[in-house]
């Protein structure tokens, strides 16, 4: 079951520290997390190989199509200006994304951990 249905964990008291969701701070942590998306996607290949030569380890989280999701998650098919739009999308996920506030719901009652 996955219950951190965004891409990252973005909490309520993150985007307060900024300010709010039309602060300056908010808007400039979008466009750096944009900025170094893109620029992670430089480094793609290696990533992947550094992945590739772990998956043998006996992690679980590696199956039949976990290289070519993680190949597909630098979107290295799409044009720049598509990879950002994307990126944006997965901040406005992220954003008080009401499966995380679950998430982390369960974890306290479960497991005593605080998000």
């Amino acid at each position: 079951m996955k219950f951190e249905r965004p891409e990252f964990k973005m909490t309520r008291e993150m985007i307060q520290i900024m300010g709010n969701e039309t602060s300056e701070s908010f808007a400039y942590f979008k466009d750096l997390v944009v900025k170094g998306f893109i620029m992670l996607r430089e480094y793609a290949d290696e990533f992947i190989a550094i992945s590739e030569m772990t998956k043998n380890a006996g992690f679980t989280c590696f199956r039949k199509k976990t290289m070519s999701d993680l190949r597909n998650r630098f979107y290295l098919s799409k044009r720049l200006p598509k990879v950002a739009r994307k990126v944006q999308k997965m901040i406005y996920w992220a954003n008080n994304s009401i499966f995380t506030n679950w998430y982390d719901r369960i974890q306290l009652m479960q497991q005593k951990i605080e998000y």
